[in-house]
């Protein structure tokens, strides 16, 4: 099977169903938002850069559950697997 790797602040997640007490506590601010759950897989290269050029660190690891508009992402097919292509940015909050 082939390894996929996102590339610069890109992060491969696989949607998860949101565990009950999260999807009662965290609501979307408005109809247009559709709040996912979902597990990262993998993380690009490297994290944001600053308007300066300087590198920001992740602040996701693979396999940290997070929370984001799943309306923002890409749906890809990978190794017979749905998963989303989502930019850092995107995540909402990291579940821990």
């Amino acid at each position: 099977m082939s390894k996929f790797t996102p590339i610069h602040d890109n992060v491969l997640v696989k949607k998860t169903k949101m565990p009950e007490s999260e999807s009662k506590a965290v609501r979307p601010n408005s109809s247009e938002d559709q709040l996912a759950c979902g597990i990262i897989r993998a993380i690009g290269d490297y994290g944001k850069l600053t308007s300066t050029g300087l590198e920001m660190p992740s602040l996701v690891e693979v396999g940290d559950t997070i929370i984001f508009n799943e309306l923002r992402g890409q749906n890809v097919f990978l190794g017979g697997e749905e998963l989303i292509v989502i930019k850092e940015d995107w995540i909402l909050l990291k579940v821990e």
